[in-house]
């Protein structure tokens, strides 16, 4: 009997090892063939052009093709469900955004599902958000802002990109967390929701960093504070959220590689350290600098932990803000 169990016992163990061993020169020959990368965008985007950047730096890195394929649509949901059907082998991968975390929380019925169909593999950078209103808004700093919004609650507007962009829950995490009441205009697009705040058309945005800093330094419009942990290098004369007295505002717009769930950790080690490897080419940094993108040298397990307690916080968002697709 115990020779039975030995015998069994031993075999286990040699298949695992022979799996172990398979996926690992697997994963050492990695890429044999093109790699994909997904974008759910359009062309010329911030994604997109980001997506360019690492794709030209793996693609050096490993002596082979890395490609972008563009698939926009329906919120990222196009190219989101492609990339969920595709094989678990390394293979076909896709940029998340914010996008992938909101629209779960919006739609009843989604094509894929984010978390179960996708793995985290490499953060490809942080776009820190700040809070702008029009220089008419009698507030010079976050707290008189919020104390003059409880003076006067739905009387005060903010602009938005449209409903279920990062602008709008970002948004929306501002009023909960701040207890204000500030009502939503959606716009069809970033463009024209800023150039309506910079003509007093409605009072507050939360913009990215690199978008908002030259009005900012124009005069054209005033920030209040960063929605991230840290100040700006850039801008160290604004203070953070937690800072200026809110606590709980932490929005940025990120952006990562995912791959479909079941693709081998070790290929995804690899892609992972591709990614920080090329975030030490000055080439790259400046690039990224000009984007106004912060590199982060997650782990795929850190990855994974980001994007997970991105879930938990946007739900709730939707939860309590009542927001809807419609």
């Amino acid at each position: 009997m115990k020779s039975t169990i030995s015998s069994t016992l031993i075999k286990g163990i040699l298949f695992s090892c022979a799996l172990f061993s398979s996926a690992s020169v697997v994963a050492e020959n990695y890429p044999t063939q093109p790699v994909r990368i997904i974008v759910p965008y359009s062309p010329g985007g911030g994604t997109d052009t980001l997506a360019r950047l690492f794709a030209q730096k793996l693609g050096q890195q490993w002596n082979s093709p890395v490609i972008v394929e563009n698939l926009p649509g329906a919120n990222t949901n196009i190219g989101s469900t492609q990339a969920a059907q595709a094989a678990a082998d390394g293979y076909t991968l896709l940029v998340g955004t914010p996008a992938n975390v909101f629209n779960p929380a919006l739609y009843k019925e989604m094509p894929y599902d984010f978390k179960s169909d996708f793995e985290a593999v490499a953060l490809l950078g942080n776009v820190p958000n700040v809070l702008l209103i029009h220089p008419s808004v009698p507030a010079n700093n976050l707290a008189e802002f919020v104390a003059y919004a409880k003076a006067n609650p739905g009387k005060l507007n903010y602009a938005s990109a449209g409903i279920g962009s990062p602008q709008h829950f970002s948004s929306e995490l501002f009023k909960l967390a701040a207890g204000v009441d500030i009502v939503h205009v959606p716009y069809k697009g970033g463009g024209p929701a800023t150039n309506d705040l910079i003509g007093g058309h409605v009072d507050m945005m939360i913009s990215s960093a690199v978008l908002a800093l030259p009005h900012v330094q124009g005069g054209k419009v005033r920030a209040l504070a960063v929605a991230s942990p840290t100040q700006l290098a850039t801008a160290p004369d604004i203070p953070t959220a937690a800072q200026a007295g809110v606590e709980g505002f932490e929005a940025s717009t990120w952006f990562g590689l995912m791959a479909p769930r079941g693709t081998s950790k070790e290929i995804i080690e690899k892609i992972n350290t591709g990614v920080v490897s090329a975030m030490s080419d000055p080439e790259v940094n400046a690039k990224l600098d000009a984007l106004g993108t912060e590199p982060n040298n997650m782990t795929p397990e850190q990855f994974q932990n980001f994007v997970d307690t991105e879930f938990t916080m946007w739900s709730r968002v939707v939860k309590e803000a009542g927001i809807t697709a419609n």
